[in-house]
């Protein structure tokens, strides 16, 4: 489940330029999340995922293109009003209502979750995670529960959190000592045994490439079907 509810006085104190940095990105005028990694097991797997968010007047608007060994696996679109999920495997799209007119994006964080697949999962936590902290609530960290261990260099900040074969670093920075930290890249991995995880993910804000239109038309032939997340989220 995204978004553990775990937080102590210690980690609020410890976690406070992730926090900072994490509000940074939930006010960015438009975010992309560009991870690649790859996945050890009987064979190694070359993992792409490329996520784009904006918000604004007009709603909540996303897309995230997700490839396996090179290949498109899965695509997402929000477009203010419907999520589309394209699953290449099945050549099958589901579409779910998130809000009308304008898209709500509680709504679209929490249908998220539900369609991503698991090797697209941590930009979606991390958009997650930056959206839906409030001022003033301690930080909840939906990674990887373990004591941070932060390292400060001048205008730079590391927050790694370690839990048995778990792990992910948050890169910050700032521009001058009276700048807030803002989030440049966030790494993790995962052994878990006979599979392993490893990650690494850019976080650039204020860009949205040209290409990216935030709209979906099904492709000719492939079904379209009603998500059984249309139903049952307010």
């Amino acid at each position: 489940m995204i978004g553990m509810a775990v937080a102590s006085a210690a980690w609020a104190q410890a976690s406070a330029p992730l926090e900072e940095a994490l509000g940074q990105l939930a006010m960015s005028n438009g975010t992309a999340l560009l991870m690649e990694g790859t996945e050890e097991g009987s064979r190694t797997v070359e993992l792409r995922t490329n996520l784009y968010f904006v918000r604004n007047e007009s709603g909540s608007f996303l897309e995230l293109w997700n490839y396996r060994a090179g290949q498109l696996s899965q695509r997402l679109v929000a477009d203010g009003r419907q999520l589309w999920h394209h699953d290449l495997a099945l050549s099958q799209v589901e579409v779910a209502s998130y809000g009308e007119p304008r898209g709500r994006l509680e709504v679209l964080l929490q249908r998220l979750p539900l369609m991503v697949q698991s090797s697209a999962a941590q930009p979606v936590k991390l958009l997650q995670g930056a959206l839906l902290l409030r001022p003033g609530s301690p930080f909840r960290p939906w990674y990887s529960v373990g004591r941070p261990e932060e390292k400060l260099k001048e205008l730079n900040c590391t927050v790694t959190m370690r839990q048995g074969g778990e792990w992910t670093a948050f890169e910050l920075t700032k521009k001058t000592a009276i700048h807030p930290y803002e989030l440049v890249r966030v790494t993790g991995g995962q052994d878990a045994g006979a599979r392993r995880l490893n990650w690494s993910m850019d976080v650039r804000t204020g860009f949205i490439p040209a290409e990216i239109k935030f709209t979906f038309t099904p492709p000719r032939g492939v079904k379209v079907v009603a998500s059984p997340q249309s139903t049952g989220i307010r």
